[in-house]
């Protein structure tokens, strides 16, 4: 690969890493290192294995819209699937939820008592070795189970990721909050 094709990856992979605000000085740092470098560009590597950094992000997004599917489709069990065991939840007005176990109980009670749509757009994602952060919004509407009137909230968040040692991306830290009704 050509030594421009390295810059131009490199910026990506920065840029995709610590956003455009801390990307000024490490581009300059990579171009320093690149205007020095003959050789192939080195791949990511995660236990050995080649990965590109697209292909992480994109796992990361599948995750989060995974997770939408299963509080949709009241699916207790695959919405468990993306926690870490120490997961921590930070909801809005509550104290912190510590733990899958805890923070399963807590998602229980609402399935068990409301219908949910759930809808989330990535505003931001980054991604640094095993750890990745997204940044998003969100509509959700809750509609309980014996009946009665839907609420429907809006809001934004952050969700922090680990990659674990199969490769798969989980939820390790969750916070968000409202913005208002949707």
């Amino acid at each position: 690969m050509s030594r421009s094709r390295f810059t131009l990856r490199t910026l990506r992979t920065l840029l995709a890493v610590h956003g455009r605000g801390r990307a000024l000085a490490a581009v300059c740092a990579a171009a320093l290192v690149a205007s020095g470098c003959s050789s192939p560009e080195p791949e990511l590597a995660f236990e050995g294995a080649r990965f590109s950094v697209d292909l992480e992000m994109e796992r990361v997004r599948t995750v989060l819209r995974q997770l939408d599917a299963a509080f949709t489709n009241g699916d207790l069990a695959a919405v468990g699937v993306h926690y870490a065991d120490d997961v921590v939840h930070l909801p809005p007005g509550e104290a912190p939820v510590v733990g899958l176990d805890a923070v399963h109980a807590r998602d229980s009670t609402y399935l068990a008592e409301y219908d949910a749509e759930v809808a989330t757009a990535i505003e931001e994602l980054g991604l640094m070795g095993n750890t990745a952060f997204a940044r998003y919004t969100y509509t959700e509407s809750w509609t309980p189970k014996a009946g009665g009137e839907s609420t429907s909230v809006a809001g934004k968040g952050i969700a922090l990721f680990r990659r674990d040692e199969n490769g798969a991306w989980k939820v390790t830290h969750w916070i968000w909050n409202l913005t208002g009704t949707a």
